[in-house]
């Protein structure tokens, strides 16, 4: 004989948001996080008098005698859980939805019936990630007892319910409710991911690129920023991506998928990125990610973790609105390696979608095209530039190989050839092979890559600085506009071209450059000293001298900020100060013609001739003599 009782009761549903996809990916994780998931929820019901009915497998159903008393608890459950992610590693980060109702409910053979028990769990899936969703009963239950902010989304439209039901959002304490816009929320999937609707102004500080001296010493590849910056605009760093893999060798794969990512991030309309320089400045940092947000002037970060093993991978990542430590997104992808490029498409996207706003793409829309097809051509591409940014004459001997290797694989890369320009560039410009040898082989890779792909910007940019060191500058400022209008975000053009820009005595044009490239890239160290040099270069002392002392207080071990700053303060008659910045420069990295040249400004502003003497006899006679030209023209230009 069936036993009935029928009561009251506020009715509440659990779900683990995307339990079912990561179930299908990793059984074992996602079993190990249901266990913890248990242990974390199962005690909570008890604190507010909650009557587990049943489990749903990553859920719950329970009721409670009193509304207050159930949103109280699911309040308590979101707390323990974003506390509980706040220190897990990304790739055992989990959320719930909660969803809550008042309704009649009958209890009949310890089974709940009732169309309250279905209503709560048509609102469930409508809480966001991490978030709680209650019908109007509750709320008219408990909307003068409680200090939470409850926010109307209007009638829903709830599947099998006949009639929309009115439906409040529980904004909890870290949520900001000042920024949250209301909108009709259709009865959704519970594996899409929305988001409330903040990560707002862009204020991603300084880029900028030494006019004379020093400026492809540290210019390292990263994109972003117009000069016309709007309040709706979204702010998101990629953090580095840890390397969970064996062996330090493998460090290249997760670093090359970060700097993709940043790049591929950068070159779309209404989203502002921070560039390598500044992103990678973090890495193995122990700053809390509220402080890193704070300087890198974000309201999102993107961290993760890379895991390789043969040719497959594993990447974990997680998006969070860092104001409210709210995990906006996270996902885990186990593929292999030739799927890199889908991977870092969908990551792409997914970003993009959460943070909505004034940003759209189909979903058919690739934002991430790939490069090549040949997955060992890509992993050598990776490790070439990863060779390439250590900026070591050991560097550039790796790079050469790797991208070797990848144009070997792949003799369609066109990455490839402009890796390869960009190294024998470098190489000739810090002296590691002969002018004329690393010129012509750096000419003849840009081109070849612009044959494969004439809208490649790194292309054009290497192409641009040969032309400059050719001395044909006209057709490197036509090249330097060419990729500024392929990649308009992009950091590395804007640099490069302000430095040309500079040479050429066009300081103004120079210094808009940078003021359009300034907000990409807040902590790079030869930035904020090129803005300075730039500074000073067009006669704005002060602005100069207030920058290049920020940039040593920030910087102190970045080689030359040192000899700017001495510079400045010689203008300014402080030549003791000077002399003793130019000796700790000297102390830290040795010497070098540009110490050698601020030694000599100094010495001219104190009336001794001797060092810039010592610098017309040794360009003078140099065995290429036009390759020291310009300086030759400075020497004689302090000569008088």
């Amino acid at each position: 004989m069936n036993s009935e009782d029928r009561r009251l009761a506020a009715i509440m549903f659990t779900d683990i948001v995307g339990y079912s996809a990561l179930s299908q990916r990793n059984e074992a994780l996602s079993l190990s996080l249901l266990a913890e998931h248990r242990e974390i929820l199962e005690p909570i019901f008890d604190q507010y008098n909650g009557v587990v009915i049943k489990s749903t497998g990553d859920g719950y159903l329970a009721e409670f005698a009193s509304a207050i008393q159930a949103v109280q608890c699911a309040v308590a459950m979101q707390t323990a859980v974003y506390d509980r992610n706040r220190s897990a590693d990304p790739d055992r980060v989990f959320q719930i939805r909660i969803g809550l109702h008042v309704s009649d409910i009958v209890h009949q053979d310890g089974d709940v019936l009732g169309d309250g028990v279905n209503i709560a769990s048509r609102i469930e899936p409508l809480a966001e990630p991490g978030g709680i969703c209650i019908s109007e009963q509750v709320y008219d239950h408990v909307h003068n007892k409680v200090e939470l902010h409850l926010v109307n989304l209007g009638p829903q439209e709830l599947k099998n319910i006949s009639i929309p039901l009115e439906i409040y959002r529980v904004f909890l304490p870290w949520e900001d409710v000042t920024a949250f816009k209301p909108r009709l929320i259709k009865s959704r999937c519970p594996k899409e991911k929305p988001l409330p609707a903040k990560i707002a102004i862009l204020l991603l500080p300084l880029v900028a690129i030494l006019a004379a001296f020093g400026g492809y010493h540290y210019a390292l590849k990263g994109n972003n920023e117009t000069s016309q910056i709007e309040e709706t605009l979204k702010t998101v760093a990629v953090l580095p991506f840890r390397n969970l893999s064996e062996g330090n060798e493998t460090g290249y794969f997760s670093e090359g998928i970060t700097e993709e990512l940043i790049n591929a991030l950068s070159k779309l309309e209404g989203i502002r990125v921070p560039a390598r320089t500044s992103a990678f400045a973090y890495q193995n940092s122990d700053k809390d990610p509220t402080e890193i947000a704070k300087e890198l002037g974000v309201e999102a970060i993107l961290e993760g973790s890379v895991r390789t093993d043969g040719d497959q991978f594993r990447i974990s990542a997680v998006l969070s609105d860092i104001e409210s430590g709210y995990v906006l997104w996270s996902e885990i992808f186990d593929r292999k390696m030739e799927n890199i490029f889908e991977v870092q498409d969908e990551i792409t996207k997914t970003i993009v979608k959460t943070l909505k706003g004034s940003l759209h793409i189909d979903d058919d829309e690739s934002i991430v095209v790939a490069s090549t097809k040949d997955s060992e051509a890509y992993q050598c591409y990776l490790k070439g530039r990863d060779a390439w940014n250590d900026r070591t004459e050991e560097g550039f001997k790796k790079a050469l190989q790797c991208f070797q290797n990848a144009v070997n694989h792949d003799p369609n890369y066109a990455n490839a050839y402009a890796g390869l320009a960009d190294t024998y560039h470098l190489m000739e410009r810090y002296g590691h092979i002969p002018t004329e040898q690393g010129r012509a082989k750096a000419k003849e890779n840009a081109l070849k890559a612009l044959e494969l792909n004439p809208d490649l910007a790194a292309a054009r940019t290497s192409l641009a600085t040969i032309y400059e060191y050719e001395w044909d500058w006209e057709n490197s400022e036509m090249e330097f506009r060419r990729a500024i209008e392929l990649e308009p975000h992009s950091v590395l053009p804007r640099q490069w071209y302000a430095s040309l820009l500079g040479k050429m005595g066009r300081f103004d044009e120079a210094l808009e450059q940078l003021e359009t490239a300034l907000p990409l890239d807040p902590i790079s160290p030869p930035l904020n000293r090129s803005y300075g040099f730039l500074l000073m270069a067009a006669g704005k002392d002060d602005q100069a001298l207030t920058q290049l002392r920020k940039t040593l207080e920030m910087s102190p071990d970045f080689p030359g900020v040192r000899l700017s700053l001495a510079t400045q303060l010689a203008i300014h008659g402080a030549t003791e100060e000077a002399r003793e910045l130019i000796q700790q420069e000297l102390d830290k990295f040795g010497d070098s013609e540009e110490l050698q040249y601020n030694l000599a400004f100094v010495d001219k502003i104190d009336g001794n001739m001797e060092t810039t003497d010592r610098l017309i006899t040794r360009f003078d006679h140099s065995i290429h003599p036009e390759d020291n030209a310009f300086s030759l023209a400075m020497a004689y230009t302090l000569k008088g």
